[in-house]
């Protein structure tokens, strides 16, 4: 009897090919699961950032409503009051490395309310090195009164 081949024993035992194939893609298929699970949690944040940046300016647009004095500090620190505690309540604290700028400025004659949240963001998986490793949302939005 002649000796089997490798090439022929491999052919037969389909459990071992089966094995091989699962451990060379395993680390693929692990790659791309957790690019999708980083890429989400990015966007999702985002989400949240620019809905309280918003959110914020239309409080401060609202505390000017309500006959704030037209210096802007009542309105700006109501905007980033605004701003901390609907990060805190989307699980999102502002601590080390969260900044939240507001300004009351005049844009061409009108005067707006400028709201601008940074938060630090860590990959969950690293694995896709071009995510930024920041969330940035700025939103202006103008006021009703104008002085």
């Amino acid at each position: 009897m002649a000796p089997e081949s490798l090439l022929a024993r491999l052919r037969r035992n389909r459990g071992a090919n089966a094995a091989i194939e699962f451990a060379l893609l395993l680390p693929v298929v692990i790659s791309i699961f957790g690019s999708i699970i980083d890429i989400s949690l990015f966007v999702t944040r985002a989400h949240v950032i620019q809905r309280v940046s918003r959110d914020s300016a239309r409080v401060a647009s609202a505390t000017l409503e309500g006959g704030t004095t037209h210096t802007g500090v009542g309105i700006t620190t109501a905007a980033r009051d605004q701003a901390i505690v609907a990060l805190a309540q989307a699980r999102l604290p502002c601590s080390a490395g969260c900044t939240v700028t507001t300004e009351w400025r005049t844009v061409s004659g009108t005067r707006v309310i400028f709201v601008s949240i940074r938060y630090p963001y860590h990959a969950l998986m690293g694995l896709l090195p071009l995510l930024p490793h920041e969330v940035r949302a700025d939103f202006t939005m103008m006021t009703q009164q104008q002085s």
